[in-house]
């Protein structure tokens, strides 16, 4: 019987385990590597949003869904334009990533609040840029300040694109593995809106034979996108100037205004004349931008109705 070689098989056995060790370092990886590389790599940026009102926030929300935290500061123009901040609200503002703002003299003390925030964490976004703004024939005073830009560009749909755009920009730019998701988002929103701003530009022949005045600029912007003359009694000083120009028209009238005070103030001095009068309301930051293009629809086929 052959004997059994001790020399030989612990000589193999070496050899297998040379081999088997070679074959470890240079093909295999630890799991535990892979992991972690993975979860850093699907791990999600969150987001702390504050807009300077609830109208930034809603459309903000549109975009984002629940993948960010987004707040609001203020829920009326009132509070917005009368903001006296303190450097408790700058401190709490510092914190967020990123604060988007209207822009366009809609909050008057945004620059010395921008001043007094700490830098370096917060990214600050005007909506305003890139818009076409419109100013006030004479500059207005609102809660102190002196108003020359009319603050109410985003009446037009084509500048509330722009706004919309602003707002989809600044967050892919610091959300760029989602950019797709905000695109989409951004384009679901804005087919949306075409249609409704086509309904409201079909309804505008309604206006056909009519001279249309306004007694105060609010609606610039949306009489100039609807592309309607608008002929302005803002000068009350020419009060009678107006009243002698509104009972010589030939053809129909219809006053058009935002502001019920000045409209009634107006309206006091001019008796006798005849006219139709329709009041399209500024919407409140609550409201949604659809309600206020309905809104304008209803109204100008209501006038219709009354012919």
């Amino acid at each position: 019987m052959k004997r059994f070689d001790m020399k030989k098989f612990t000589f193999v056995l070496i050899g297998i385990n040379i081999i088997f060790f070679i074959f470890i370092s240079t093909y295999y990886r630890p799991k535990v590597v892979n992991t972690i590389n993975d979860d850093v790599e699907q791990r999600d940026t969150y987001l702390n949003i504050i807009t300077t009102n609830k109208f930034i926030y809603s459309a903000t929300k549109q975009l984002v869904k629940d993948k960010h935290n987004v707040t609001y500061m203020f829920n009326n123009n009132f509070d917005s334009m009368n903001f006296k901040f303190t450097n408790d609200s700058l401190d709490n503002v510092s914190k967020y990533d990123l604060l988007l703002y209207m822009g366009s003299s809609s909050e008057p003390w945004i620059n010395d609040f921008i001043n007094g925030l700490k830098k370096g964490k917060v990214g600050i976004v005007n909506l305003s840029r890139g818009t076409k703004t419109l100013n006030y024939i004479k500059s207005q005073t609102i809660a102190g300040y002196d108003i020359k830009i009319n603050p109410y560009y985003w009446l037009s749909p084509d500048e509330y694109k722009i706004m919309l755009y602003n707002i989809k920009s600044s967050i892919q730019d610091k959300d760029p593995k989602n950019r797709d998701f905000y695109e989409d988002n951004y384009d679901e929103m804005i087919s949306e809106l075409d249609k409704e701003s086509k309904d409201v530009k079909d309804t505008v022949n309604v206006l056909s034979g009519y001279t249309i005045y306004t007694t105060d600029e609010d609606l610039d912007y949306l009489t100039k996108y609807l592309g309607i003359d608008v002929i302005k009694l803002t000068d009350l000083t020419k009060i009678e100037d107006y009243k002698k120009m509104l009972g010589e028209s030939a053809s129909k009238t219809l006053i058009l205004y935002s502001d019920q005070a000045k409209f009634n103030e107006f309206s006091s001095k001019i008796n006798g004349t005849s006219y139709y009068q329709m009041q399209i309301k500024i919407p409140e930051y609550d409201d949604q931008y659809r309600y206020y293009l309905e809104n304008i629809s209803l109204k100008f086929k209501g006038l219709n109705k009354k012919l």
